[in-house]
């Protein structure tokens, strides 16, 4: 970041480098995970697949600081960047939170027996969608209006990766934390139930002041009212502050 910020070809190429070296040891790790458990299924499968595009959006990273580095004009740096975002946005986040909520929703929710036979349709397409690179071949003259870039990146990374995550997190924060703390204890001393952790009531209203928040920017957004984007989006960041506040009074029960 530091080298960014200078703008220095040669740290960014070397520091990039460095970065891209832990992330394929990370990935050479899961890897070697799920092979030895020879299990193939959505959610494993969604796994590999968020892995490659993660492995892909760090060499694609590393080619874009030597292209700086080398002086490379600046429609291959556009490119470079297009496709490091693309794989690292819809392809590793992307793959790994539809392939983890197969496994996750269900599991919160104790549900059985759900049909699953869309599960490969959705993996399929959304692969084929992270290999086909940009709906700008599709539907260029919107990707070129930049209003509409500010919609669709507002909807992607707040409406579904956000709100997923938060979510995702009053179930697990709360539950790994009992397990670390009172799973021992229990049957041998009084211990507080999952539910004393973390109050759902609190949490869900917290979650409702953000989508409303959420609805009303992306409105304000698409209509052009900037203070009303603005003041939305306020309400909306402090709502999300409130709910990591209260995530974290979990570790203090």
């Amino acid at each position: 970041m530091l080298a960014f910020r200078a703008f220095s070809p040669a740290a960014i190429t070397a520091f990039g480098a460095l970065a891209a070296c832990g992330i394929a040891l990370f990935a050479w790790n899961l890897a070697r995970t799920l092979l030895r458990a020879r299990q193939w299924n959505t959610v494993t499968l969604s796994t590999a697949g968020a892995l490659a595009c993660l492995v892909l959006a760090a060499l694609i990273g590393v080619a874009m600081g030597a292209s700086f580095w080398l002086g490379a004009g600046s429609a291959l740096h556009a490119r470079l960047f297009t496709a490091h975002l693309w794989f690292g946005a819809i392809g590793w986040f992307g793959l790994l939170i539809t392939g983890y909520t197969y496994k996750l929703l269900p599991m919160f929710y104790l549900a059985h027996g759900y049909p699953r036979r869309l599960e490969g349709v959705v993996l399929l397409l959304w692969s084929a969608a992270v290999l086909a690179l940009l709906v700008a071949v599709f539907f260029p003259q919107a990707v070129s209006i930049p209003r509409a870039a500010h919609l669709a990146g507002a909807a992607y990374l707040w409406g579904w990766v956000g709100f997923t995550i938060l979510g995702y997190l009053s179930k697990i924060v709360p539950f790994l934390w009992w397990t670390h703390k009172y799973g021992p204890k229990v049957g041998k001393e009084p211990v507080p139930s999952l539910a004393e952790l973390l109050n759902d009531r609190l949490a869900g209203r917290t979650l409702a002041v953000m989508a409303l928040a959420f609805l009303l920017f992306m409105a304000a957004l698409a209509a052009g009212w900037i203070p009303l984007a603005k003041a939305s989006g306020m309400v909306l960041s402090l709502a999300a502050l409130g709910y990591t506040i209260l995530l974290a009074k979990t570790f203090t029960k």
